[in-house]
């Protein structure tokens, strides 16, 4: 076989994986901004199936973590805020999103560090603790993975929101300091001004700090940001519904560590 053939199909066969990459990125903003936590799911077959046509493919790894904590913290949320959901249901949604994480984890404990590396590590873990039991074995994996994040890249402005998620759901007696957790999304925010997490989570802080006309600009500004933007429609939904005397939860959220327990 000429030479020219074997490079003329290597470039080729790298061509379309760059497209097919491409599009599973695009598909996984799909699943982020629609909040689709199935479609999501329907796209790890593709996701591993590029990785396994170029193990050496750091951006595919890296679409595939991104896609388990897009997946798993959707489902957290859906465990979180789904009252009607019996206890049995519950337990099997967390025990999928745990499934799901590990594929991200996995994905990442065989990659070269990097700061992105561990801030995806640190939120795979988070959406893992949904317990007591859970908080005593997965905060510190959690924890050090966020340092390290920063350690990386003090610049990186997504790791601050992932920091911050201890000090901004957990009681005081397990790390909890709101102010402190307000400061890490103030400069995530200094660093990415269109982040839009670092938008939802501030907004967040300034409502258990009591400030809740500061709380629904910054969700309005996640919005204008990110029109599809579900947490930011339902934070504010809610804060609307309290201010006219609709029951629903008091505070947005649960501690990391204080859920409802599994075990």
């Amino acid at each position: 076989m000429s030479i020219f053939i074997v490079i003329a199909a290597a470039v080729a066969a790298c061509a379309g994986q760059s497209e097919a990459l491409a599009e599973l990125r695009a598909n996984i903003e799909k699943a982020r901004i629609e909040y689709d936590a199935k479609f999501g799911e329907s796209l790890i077959p593709a996701a591993q199936a590029l990785i396994s046509a170029n193990p050496s493919d750091a951006a595919a790894q890296f679409a595939l973590a991104d896609l388990a904590v897009v997946i798993a913290e959707m489902m957290r949320m859906d465990y979180e805020n789904n009252d009607t959901m019996e206890m049995r249901d519950k337990r099997l949604l967390g025990r999928h999103a745990d499934e799901i994480a590990e594929i991200g984890l996995s994905t990442l404990r065989a990659m070269p560090d990097s700061s992105e590396k561990f801030r995806m590590m640190a939120d795979l873990y988070a959406t893992m603790i949904r317990s007591k039991f859970q908080g005593k074995k997965y905060s510190n994996n959690m924890d050090d993975s966020a340092r390290k994040a920063l350690e990386l890249d003090p610049g990186n402005a997504n790791a601050y929101v992932t920091a911050c998620k201890r000090m901004l759901f957990a009681k005081p007696r397990y790390g909890g300091d709101v102010g402190a957790a307000l400061a890490m999304l103030d400069r995530a925010i200094e660093l990415d001004p269109k982040n839009v997490r670092a938008h939802i989570f501030r907004g967040l802080a300034w409502e258990k700090l009591g400030e809740l006309d500061k709380a629904v600009k910054d969700w309005e500004e996640a919005l204008a940001l990110d029109p599809k933007c579900a947490p930011g429609l339902d934070h504010i939904k809610r804060v609307k519904d309290k201010d006219m005397g609709f029951e629903g939860d008091d505070e947005a959220g649960s501690a990391e560590g204080e859920a409802t327990p599994e075990e």
